[in-house]
């Protein structure tokens, strides 16, 4: 019946069906092959450093200072506001509340609070769980 080392995909009295084998692979299309997958997991690697180094580790406007005191609160408010609106919070969907996924941002402007307010200021926030590494629940507070 022809060729004997082909096997056929029809099937057998026993109902078994049987599969052809794969063609055999021309040793130069699979250095090609090789090739590719490496050069693109080369332009992963290199992409992700590039995503990386283009997400900066902190806020670029510098946290506001503030006194403490009631007649220059709103000029620091007017001031948080531009700095919250730094591309680093630009993930952020909740300004007043520490959502999942967001915790980093929250972090980030509780140690900037915690360095940059006056003592005075800080004390309402002392010895109150809620507010630990929840920067957004603390500014909120403040207004």
């Amino acid at each position: 019946n022809g060729d004997q080392s082909r096997i056929s995909t029809s099937t057998t009295s026993s109902s078994t069906p049987q599969v052809s084998p794969l063609p055999a692979i021309d040793p130069s299309m699979a250095a090609l092959i090789a090739h590719i997958l490496a050069s693109n997991q080369q332009n992963a690697q290199a992409m992700q450093m590039l995503a990386m180094s283009n997400n900066p580790c902190g806020p670029q406007v510098p946290f506001p200072t503030w006194d403490g005191s009631k007649v220059n609160l709103p000029l620091f408010l007017s001031r948080i506001e531009s700095y919250k609106t730094d591309p680093f919070f630009t993930p952020v969907t909740s300004r007043t509340t520490t959502l999942p996924g967001q915790e980093i941002y929250s972090k980030r402007l509780y140690a900037d609070m915690m360095s940059k307010l006056p003592t005075a200021q800080l004390h309402q926030f002392l010895s109150r769980p809620e507010f630990v590494n929840r920067g957004f629940e603390m500014l909120h507070a403040l207004h």
